[in-house]
């Protein structure tokens, strides 16, 4: 047998066989440079099927060839078989070689890398169950109302597809097919009959200015669709809206730019996002990895931002957005996000390129327990509670009487209410004082909660029933430390910040913290003892970095950072 090529940078090609009703059998793994093999069959009428596939340096291959059927005497490629993925012939006005597509109105819109749209066959034109016809472009003359779509120029190139839900007072259901460009997006109404197009405005540009950078952040929620934008992630709405003459567009992003806008820009094209459990999911800070230079790179991210959107899609582009950033999600070094429905239950995926250079596959559960037992991941790392920490606003205490931004004083203590501790989780506290560049500890480690009994253990009766909550204190932090610029006590500013660091999974209900007024007066010079202008305690502190904070594979030990 032979075969025309293999897929540049592959080091291997697989063969399989299956004869008699037996499952396909791998024969032969034979070098890239083959594009032969001879096989010898033990029967000159048995009918053999062969398959081949190209297999790269990291172990990932091709799919599956077409594949051949032969007898001795009568050789043959069969151009379908089920369950496996064959081509379909442009010349033959099949589907076109495309970038992107979305099936909407029983046609399937393909775009090529010429920036045209091409429209299928409608589905159902060789019969009521009959749905190969999508696989036909035949309607592409003129008398056919055919051709292509164009995308006007100051669109840019092609970045995705969506269609809308139609909110109409009259039609409710499928919408037009949104397509996004680099700079805006336009619109088809494909609901109308072919026939009709050339005298119909079926094309009509919908948004201009901001416009999407990657096919696969394009999530949809209700009426909205998010996406990756070049300043942030945006979200698109279709509704007429009138209030203040406002745009129905816009960036939703500033609160977590510090993450967002220092993303490599020609890497945004391969971010991705999904949304899940009432959240837009989408990854963030994409690198490169090149683990062999002979077949490209991989484009993992270092973390995935979360949009709690639970009641954050409103149809008045005037009203406020509610603080409902979930922060810096990390673990995963994620490739793609996306969701399934399996046996009615909506799951979400990660594929993931982790630091020791292995593809994983992971999903986001709503329970720290799995309800499937032990899988490999918690095999080789044991159950591991996950790190986090946030950090609050900076708190001024106003407006008690007698507090004001410009008003000196000293943190005394404070308390936290954690509640939903279905594990034992471990928690701790930090503060600074205004803009210091250290946080300083306010509350050591301390175990809150309690861990389900283990089924090996006897008469084991749990102290408490979970989930439960607690109310946690904060001691007054340490007096003998001195600002360094300032010459004043590290527990006096005009301001504080909270870090929370918690290791497992909890609500923090709430935190309330207790100070004192100073009664010195509040002067741009300090009062430390003498010994800390002599010796003042020095900033050893280096920022947090956020995208490095935490890892479900540890990076392997001579790897500090995925910076680099």
């Amino acid at each position: 047998m032979s075969w025309t090529n293999n897929a540049q940078g592959s080091v291997t090609t697989q063969i399989q066989v299956q004869y008699s009703g037996s499952l396909f059998t791998t024969i032969a793994v034979i070098p890239a440079s083959q594009v032969s093999y001879s096989y010898a069959t033990a029967s000159s009428t048995i009918s053999y099927s062969f398959q081949v596939r190209n297999v790269y340096p990291d172990g990932s291959f091709t799919p599956w060839s077409n594949i051949a059927t032969t007898t001795s005497g009568n050789a043959q490629i069969t151009t379908e078989y089920p369950n496996n993925v064959y081509r379909l012939n442009p010349a033959k006005l099949q589907m076109p070689i495309g970038t992107l597509m979305a099936y909407a109105y029983g046609r399937v819109a393909v775009s090529d890398r010429n920036n045209n749209i091409y429209l299928s066959d409608i589905i159902y034109g060789n019969g009521f169950t009959d749905t190969a016809n999508t696989q036909n472009f035949t309607e592409q003359t003129y008398w056919a109302e055919g051709g292509s779509f164009t995308p006007p120029a100051n669109l840019g190139l092609i970045t995705g597809m969506r269609v809308m839900p139609s909110l109409n007072i009259n039609v409710r259901g499928q919408g037009e097919l949104v397509v996004f460009c680099e700079n805006g997006s336009f619109t088809l109404d494909l609901s109308q009959n072919r026939s009709t197009w050339q005298l119909s405005n079926i094309q009509k540009v919908s948004l201009i200015g901001r416009g999407c950078r990657s096919p696969w952040s394009i999530c949809g929620v209700n009426n909205d669709v998010y996406f990756r934008s070049d300043d942030g992630w945006a979200f698109y709405n279709n509704a007429q809206v009138d209030f203040y003459s406002a745009l129905s567009f816009r960036k939703i992003s500033r609160e977590v730019q510090p993450y967002v806008n220092y993303d490599t820009p020609w890497l945004r094209q391969f971010e991705s996002a999904m949304f899940f459990d009432n959240r837009i999911i989408a990854t963030v800070s994409p690198f490169t990895v090149s683990t062999s230079p002979n077949i490209g790179l991989h484009r993992p991210s270092r973390a995935m931002i979360v949009l709690d959107v639970e009641q954050d899609s409103k149809i008045d582009p005037g009203a406020s957005l509610p603080t409902k950033w979930n922060g810096l999600w990390e673990g995963p070094q994620p490739t793609q996000l996306l969701t399934a429905q399996i046996n009615g239950v909506q799951r979400g995926f990660c594929f993931s390129f982790d630091g020791d250079n292995i593809n994983r596959l992971y999903e986001l559960q709503n329970s720290s327990v799995l309800a499937t037992g032990v899988d490999d991941y918690s095999q080789v790392y044991g159950s591991v509670p996950i790190k986090s920490f946030f950090i609050t606003k900076r708190f001024d205490f106003t407006p008690n009487a007698g507090a004001s931004k410009f008003v000196r004083k000293q943190l005394v203590g404070g308390e936290m209410w954690v509640s939903n501790l279905k594990e034992q989780i471990t928690a701790s506290c930090e503060f600074r004082p205004d803009s210091y560049a250290c946080f300083n500890p306010l509350l050591d480690p301390i175990k809150i909660g309690l861990d389900a009994c283990s089924p090996s253990v006897s008469n084991c009766s749990p102290i408490v029933s979970q989930p439960r909550y607690q109310q946690i204190r904060f001691p007054s932090p340490d007096i003998d430390k001195c600002e360094i610029f300032n010459q004043i006590p590290i527990q006096e500013g005009s301001e504080f910040q909270i870090k929370i660091n918690i290791e497992g999974s909890c609500i923090v209900d709430r935190i309330r913290l207790a100070i004192i007024f100073n009664d010195k007066i509040d002067l741009p010079e300090g009062y430390c003892p003498e010994s800390f202008y002599n010796d003042p305690e020095p900033v050893n502190c280096c920022p947090v970095n956020d995208l490095d904070y935490y890892r479900i594979v540890p990076l392997p030990s001579s790897v500090t950072s995925v910076n680099g």
